[in-house]
């Protein structure tokens, strides 16, 4: 796993986060077939009603004003 490619993190950070990873490894679910789901003896299935949504109002892009020259 390349963990840290845009090297926002120290190099510290990068060692802590593998570390903290591989503890967890058995926990994390890498592929579909890992994926498993809670026993429905212990929890009951929860549907999360949603709606569909518009919005009200579609608002154009602000350009900066030191471009907006150029924009124009």
């Amino acid at each position: 796993m390349d963990i840290n490619s845009e090297g926002f993190m120290r190099l510290e950070e990068e060692k802590l986060f593998a570390h903290v990873l591989v503890l967890n490894e058995k926990a994390l679910a890498f592929e579909e077939t890992d994926r498993g789901t809670l026993r429905e003896d212990y929890f009951s299935p929860y549907i999360m009603p949603t709606i569909l949504h518009s919005a009200w109002e579609e608002i154009n892009i602000p350009i900066p004003p030191g471009i907006k020259d150029k924009v124009i």
